[in-house]
């Protein structure tokens, strides 16, 4: 999956996951939590890598998928990237050849009925339901893209927790002024 930063690959990525038994997940921005003695043990498991673009630089974890890709010539593997592999930089030429021969999937942007669609589907994972016209006036205020949002999303969700209230616009206020996305002296309506 190729799509640029906040675009929702890892949000996709985690719904394969979910779909997926048994699995092997590296999140290549967090790559000093895992192993690559973790892809040694791929057989009858997908490899999902994400934000693969990140282990390019990094001889260790480079050979690490190298040679799993090896060992395991059949090995599902499903991985996001924010750049085309051959745009990216990995020292060892045959693992970005054998990448590219991956197929590759662009995701296309959430359109702002489809970003508030799926924030509303994660609050409700959550337990929260947020209406549709906190949504609107969220994206009036904040970047639209999916990081910024779903990032907010669990600020909602630990702020409404602790203070035993349910989402409502003055409770975003309050967090866009912590956030500093507003000032403490903005005149908004609600």
């Amino acid at each position: 999956m190729i799509a640029p930063y906040g675009d929702g690959k890892s949000h996709l990525l985690q719904a394969c996951i979910n779909k997926e038994r048994p699995y092997i997940y590296i999140q290549s921005k967090k790559v000093y939590q895992h192993h690559p003695n973790d892809l040694n043990h791929l057989e009858g498991k997908t490899l999902f890598i994400d934000d693969i673009d990140y282990l390019a630089q990094n001889p260790i974890w480079e050979q690490a998928v190298f040679r799993s890709l090896t060992i395991y010539p059949q090995q599902k593997i499903i991985a996001s990237t924010s750049k085309p592999i051959q745009n990216t930089a990995f020292h060892i030429p045959d693992l970005a050849s054998r990448l590219q021969a991956l197929c590759p999937l662009f995701l296309a942007p959430l359109s702002e009925e489809g970003q508030r669609y799926a924030l509303q589907q994660r609050a409700k994972k959550r337990g929260l339901i947020i209406s549709t016209a906190t949504l609107y006036w969220l994206q009036k205020r904040l970047p639209r893209d999916n990081h910024t949002m779903f990032n907010l999303l669990s600020k909602i969700d630990h702020l409404s927790l602790s203070q035993q209230i349910k989402p409502s616009i003055g409770l975003l206020k309050k967090i866009l002024i912590e956030e500093s996305y507003l000032s403490l002296d903005a005149d908004l309506p609600d």
